[in-house]
């Protein structure tokens, strides 16, 4: 099993353990499938922004910005890119990044994510090993 099916099983794990987040998933689910079923239907289309040939589940933020939801078999693809674009940069710096564009990035995804990170966590030996100089 690679490494991204590992990280989605976990994910889906963490995400059963997390009542609200389950109901917001399987709502997730629910409305890509009412928008294929009523395309015409202008109030479906205001909840998806089309990118490319996918239709994105969007959220208005503050000053209308829009921001996507990421669905299950997403979260792995857009925790990884934040961490990659900040390079390896930590956990706080990936939770920011990754919330620029989408709007369900949790903690505990996030965290997930970096305690499989193996350049993470051969950084982190390679500081634990540093012995002061006396």
């Amino acid at each position: 099993m690679d490494r991204k099916a590992t990280d989605e099983e976990k994910l889906r794990a963490l995400i059963k353990n997390k009542d609200r987040m389950e109901q917001f998933f399987r709502f997730h689910s629910e409305i890509k499938c009412l928008l294929t079923l009523c395309e015409s239907s202008q109030m479906v289309q205001n909840l998806f922004l089309k990118i490319g040939e996918e239709n994105k589940l969007i959220c208005l933020g503050k000053n209308e910005a829009i921001r996507c939801i990421a669905s299950i078999e997403e979260m792995f693809d857009v925790i990884s890119d934040a961490h990659q674009k900040i390079v390896h940069g930590g956990e706080k710096r990936t939770f920011r990044e990754a919330q620029n564009k989408w709007v369900n990035i949790t903690h505990e995804a996030r965290h997930l994510f970096l305690t499989f990170c193996e350049e993470c966590q051969r950084g982190k030996g390679q500081k634990a090993s540093k012995k002061p100089s006396c």
